[in-house]
C-alpha cells in the first residue's frame, strides 16, 4: 500500500471512530473507560477477555476521539469525584 493510501485510510478511520464515539455519547454521559468498552474494536472475544495493555491502549484511543471531540466543541467535559464525564453539548 502506498503511503497517500494509507494515510486516507487512517483519515477514514478517524472519521468512523469519532462518529461511533458520539453515537455512544447520546446515550448518556460516560468515562472514557465506559466509552471504550463500547466502542466495537476489531479484537476477537469480549472486553473482559481482552489483555490489560490492549485495554489501555483502547482507553487512549478513545480518549484521543474524546478530546478531538471536545475541541471542536461537539462534546463537553465535567470534572468531579475523580472522574471525568463526557456528554453532548
Amino acid at each position: 500500500m502506498r503511503y497517500r493510501e494509507r494515510i486516507l485510510e487512517l483519515k477514514d478511520h478517524c472519521v468512523t471512530r469519532s462518529d461511533e464515539v458520539f453515537a455512544i455519547l447520546r446515550k448518556g454521559g460516560k468515562t472514557a473507560y465506559q466509552v471504550a468498552v463500547e466502542v466495537k474494536w476489531d479484537l476477537n472475544g469480549s472486553w473482559e477477555f481482552y489483555p490489560d495493555t490492549q485495554k489501555m491502549c483502547a482507553v487512549l484511543e478513545a480518549l484521543a476521539h474524546l478530546r478531538d471531540l471536545e475541541e471542536k466543541q461537539v462534546i463537553k467535559r465535567e470534572e468531579g469525584d475523580q472522574k471525568v464525564i463526557f456528554s453532548l453539548n
